[in-house]
């Protein structure tokens, strides 16, 4: 008899061991902030100032200290004349992106729709990490206003 409990006292021990260990790695994920994964410092239009139908481009700073699965949704607002509203937006992704141990400087399109009118806009980044557990970690930039002329 002893020994039928000794095996069953294993078996809860270990039990309990497969469920308190994830909960914790799911606890310590939810408390880390998203800079012990990556940082975006700052993402800028290249110019203040676009001609109507040219391409938006932009310039992204960031840091990755871990291997990290990028989401980005960038919304574009503006302004023609009656205060800012949404616009367009553009989402992407990209999987597998490993640290490069330093600051990197990335120049890049906006996808989406672009004014066909003069307009003031700004670009909101939403950048997200989708961790372990389905664990997401977010930054969000608003970068500096533009015109389209």
């Amino acid at each position: 008899m002893a020994n039928i409990s000794n095996k069953w006292m294993a078996f809860m021990i270990i039990s309990c061991m497969a469920v308190v260990i994830p909960l914790s790695m799911v606890t310590a994920l939810l408390l880390m902030p998203s800079s012990y994964w990556f940082e975006y410092h700052s993402v800028r239009p290249v110019k203040e100032s676009f001609r109507l139908g040219e391409s938006l481009e932009f310039v992204s700073v960031s840091q990755v200290y871990r291997k990290v699965n990028f989401e980005w949704r960038d919304i574009l607002f503006c302004d023609f004349g009656d205060g800012f509203a949404y616009y367009s937006h553009y989402p992407s992704g990209r999987d597998d992106v490993m640290p490069k141990g330093r600051q990197t400087t990335s120049r890049w399109f906006y996808q989406g729709v672009i004014p066909n009118y003069a307009a003031q806009c700004y670009l909101e980044s939403n950048i997200s990490h989708v961790a372990t557990f389905g664990i997401e970690k977010h930054q969000k930039l608003v970068g500096p206003f533009f015109t389209f002329k």
